[in-house]
């Protein structure tokens, strides 16, 4: 078993196929890539989608479709480099490499890039300053030291500032120089094309867990785009959720700054992941199964494991369950399946029908753990059809139906009193709607919603 999706490989030399595109993003994807390959200005798009909607997986089938259609796409996974401390550096850094693994060794502009970064990485370079020395030597060295060499450093500071100000006409030259560099670099990269049936888009530089980055990386990554690699023929799209990067913002900046004014000077175009297209029945299912298959939840009980599966199946299309939804109830049935043990209640379908019960209908979960879940209430629940698993309704029945037949409730009574040592569980078999969710709650907690 295992809490988190293993993310499918080699999407970003794949792209989609019919078999990895269990969202559905295909054709978001096919017009995303028009965008980019008919824009011949610098072009800075942030795609926006919250945490679990799949777009770490969209956004890297989508540099598949783009190097399928002959386009050079930089990955950079933001949160997974933001111990760096330059992200100008970082950034020149994964441009060199494409540069290095696309072009001749003796391509000139190869050169010319590197020697403009150096430049660049000189006028960027921080003026060190006075940062209370005896604080930092914790008084280990006397007053007088303190003072001789506070005046050094402040010496030190004062000359480099100086310096700097002489400079700034040979400063902004290097900027200048980079930028023209960077242009002449994405133009010999993208001449480097295999033949492809649509239009090759520009040199695209894919920015992705902005919002998981440390604040001061993430902000540092945005500016540096903005002021030195915003040229022609390089378009960025920066990946991120943004109610959860204009709170990183906040907490860099204090609670009452205009985070959301803020982000809008660094990017040029703001594009909305669309919610995954499960209208298709077929494509919920395949999601469904996909996520079964790769967490492998593995119940220690009687029942079989397809039963448990095709009960979260049939309420997951009877509910329209989003991508969200069915993660967080799959995903909490892989938890009760860890947690539990032989002599729990939990290896049963209608284990799976409270779980998704808990997350779309609380208060129906609520007269449940009250033992007062009434048997009209789980009809509608349910939404029981043609192919509806009589066994599966039978337990249904049991916990909420004063009408069930004596053979269900005898059937299931000695069933259950495997774990309950009564002589006639059929009087109190209204409480196992307590016992049911109290289990649950006791491992995944007490609210009705993640």
């Amino acid at each position: 078993m295992r809490l988190t999706l293993p993310e499918p490989s080699d999407l970003e030399n794949v792209g989609f196929t019919t078999e990895n595109d269990i969202f559905g993003y295909s054709k978001f994807g096919e017009r995303l890539a028009n965008l980019v390959s008919n824009i011949n200005e610098p072009l800075v798009i942030t795609l926006d989608a919250p945490w679990g909607s799949g777009k770490t997986v969209f956004i890297k089938q989508w540099a598949g479709l783009l190097k399928g259609r002959g386009g050079k796409v930089v990955y950079f996974d933001a949160f997974a480099d933001d111990f760096h401390e330059n992200a100008f550096l970082t950034l020149a850094s994964q441009i060199h490499s494409l540069a290095k693994a696309t072009l001749s060794k003796d391509e000139p502009s190869i050169k010319t890039f590197l020697s403009a970064t150096k430049e660049v990485g000189k006028v960027i370079a921080p003026v060190a300053l006075g940062i209370g020395l005896h604080t930092v030597t914790a008084g280990l060295v006397n007053r007088e030291d303190v003072e001789s060499v506070s005046k050094a450093l402040r010496d030190e500071t004062e000359k480099a500032i100086l310096e700097k100000l002489q400079n700034v006409d040979e400063e902004r030259a290097s900027l200048k120089m980079f930028r023209e560099a960077l242009e002449n670099l994405s133009k010999a990269i993208a001449n480097e094309k295999k033949e492809s049936d649509h239009q090759s888009p520009p040199l695209v530089f894919i920015v992705d867990e902005l919002d998981r980055c440390r604040p001061p990386f993430a902000l540092e990554v945005i500016e540096r785009i903005k002021h030195l690699f915003s040229v022609k023929n390089v378009c960025f799209v920066l990946v991120m959720d943004f109610p959860q990067f204009e709170t990183a913002i906040r907490g860099a900046y204090g609670t009452e700054f205009d985070a959301h004014t803020y982000l809008e000077k660094f990017y040029q175009l703001k594009i909305v992941l669309p919610e995954p297209d499960f209208e298709d029945q077929g494509r919920r299912d395949k999601y469904l199964s996909y996520l079964w298959n790769n967490l492998k939840p593995q119940f220690r009980g009687m029942q079989p494991l397809e039963i448990v599966f095709d009960e979260i199946k049939h309420l997951a299309n009877a509910h329209a369950l989003s991508l969200r939804q069915m993660e967080h109830v799959m995903r909490n049935i892989v938890l009760i399946a860890a947690y539990s043990n032989e002599k729990q209640l939990l290896n049963s379908p209608v284990t799976a029908g409270l779980c998704v019960m808990r997350q779309t209908h609380p208060k129906l979960y609520d007269m449940a753990r009250e033992n007062s879940l009434l048997w009209k209430d789980v009809e509608e629940f349910l939404k029981i059809d043609s192919e509806y698993r009589n066994d599966v309704l039978d337990g249904w029945r049991y916990l909420a139906d004063p009408n069930a037949s004596k053979e269900v409730v005898a059937q299931h009574s000695r069933y259950w009193q495997r774990y309950f040592f009564r002589q006639d569980l059929s009087k109190d078999r209204y409480l196992l709607q307590r016992v049911f969710t109290n289990e649950i709650d006791s491992l995944l907690g007490s609210q009705s919603h993640e």
